[in-house]
């Protein structure tokens, strides 16, 4: 693993990566799969129309078949790219995010209140430790979007570790 920015008197506590397998669940796939439709539907209006107007239905309808079916595939293989240049660290202060692929950065997110801790168990888990607020339409805020350590492998041990961490243990 790399390097850490840490803070004098910070030790790692746990380090680790997400899973970065092809993973074709979640709510965003349902999301993604929903965009396919309405492109594939766009698609075939198109060829609809190019068919009632005395053109082929064929090459319209084939295109947005294929372009459909390519967002399909590309979103699982770019968040595997993601998940697999993406770490994480856990330390006696904080929890640090680095990710990479698309939307490279550095997050650092301070020990949470032991309320706002949630585990996903399953293999790979996911430890829950905040939420990322946006401004929706209208500058009314949005509910946001979970913030942790996604499908890691050892996700109840470091679960356990964020609880001690939270309710103000010193592991």
């Amino acid at each position: 693993m790399s390097d850490w920015p840490l803070e004098p008197g910070e030790r790692i506590l746990w380090q680790g990566r997400p899973r970065a397998d092809l993973h074709f669940g979640g709510i965003e796939m349902v999301a993604v799969g929903a965009f396919a439709a309405v492109v594939l539907a766009a698609a075939l209006g198109v060829a609809w129309l190019m068919a009632a107007n005395g053109g082929s239905f064929w090459p319209a309808a084939l295109v947005g078949l294929l372009l459909s079916g390519g967002i399909f595939v590309a979103w699982p293989l770019l968040d595997r790219w993601e998940r697999a240049s993406s770490q994480y660290a856990l330390t006696n202060r904080r929890a640090l995010i680095r990710k990479g692929g698309m939307n490279r950065g550095f997050e650092s997110w301070p020990n949470p209140a032991p309320e706002k801790l949630r585990l996903r168990a399953g293999n790979p888990g996911t430890v829950v430790f905040g939420t990322r607020r946006a401004v929706g339409g209208g500058g009314k805020p949005t509910a946001g979007t979970d913030v942790g350590f996604n499908r890691i492998d050892d996700a109840e041990q470091v679960f356990a570790l964020v609880q001690r961490l939270a309710s103000g243990e010193e592991p």
